[in-house]
């Protein structure tokens, strides 16, 4: 006679084949998902394959910065006039310009006027190897501080960190503000060498 602690067991484990039959049977219940990917923000300028070989900028205190590339690889500051800056200070600036990214995708596009793009804060324009040109503008401070508006070519305006333009555009608003003048000789004479003349009275007739 089979006891009643033995029905149980049986009911048990056939409750559990079940159970095991339903799992392999279900579509998605084997599938074991995989963690989330961290994704990495988008370039605010990507030109990738393409040489910069002049970059003009300005800023709305009226200073202006020009540099080319010469056909030996190196920076020709030709804007302002006199300005003497190290051609590799240029190469790292653009170097770091490439790994720029985007801090904030806004949802809703704001209009030029409200984040200060109509009459923007910094102006930049890159001229490549292949004829093509890129710009970007950039427009007042985030309300928290972090960031600028800024706006690519004719891209919706995005956020990029305060640092990043502040660096970038240090070429323009400090580095090359004001040329240095150039030294001018002056002549100091020698009192030593300087002879007194006494005047030499007439009788009067």
């Amino acid at each position: 006679m089979i006891r009643k602690s033995t029905y149980t067991l049986l009911i048990i484990l056939l409750v559990l084949l079940a159970v095991v039959i339903f799992l392999q049977r279900t579509p998605g219940m084997n599938n074991t998902s995989s963690p989330p990917t961290a994704t990495q923000s988008p370039l605010v300028m990507d030109f990738t394959g393409k040489t910069v070989t002049s970059i003009f900028m300005s800023d709305d205190q009226g200073h202006v910065f020009k540099a080319i590339l010469d056909n030996q690889g190196t920076w020709y500051v030709e804007l302002p006039s006199g300005c003497l800056l190290v051609a590799d200070k240029i190469s790292s600036t653009l170097s770091f310009l490439r790994g720029y990214t985007v801090m904030v995708n806004l949802e809703t596009p704001p209009a030029l006027a409200d984040v200060g793009l109509t009459r923007p804060t910094y102006k930049m324009e890159l001229i490549f190897d292949d004829g093509s040109i890129q710009t970007m503008s950039v427009g007042s401070i985030v309300p928290t501080g972090s960031g600028y508006y800024v706006q690519v070519n004719k891209d919706p305006v995005i956020v990029v960190s305060t640092y990043s333009i502040d660096s970038l555009f240090e070429l323009v608003s400090t580095a090359c503000a004001t040329p240095t003048p150039e030294a001018t000789l002056t002549f100091t004479p020698d009192p030593s060498l300087l002879q007194t003349v006494e005047p030499t009275l007439s009788p009067v007739p």
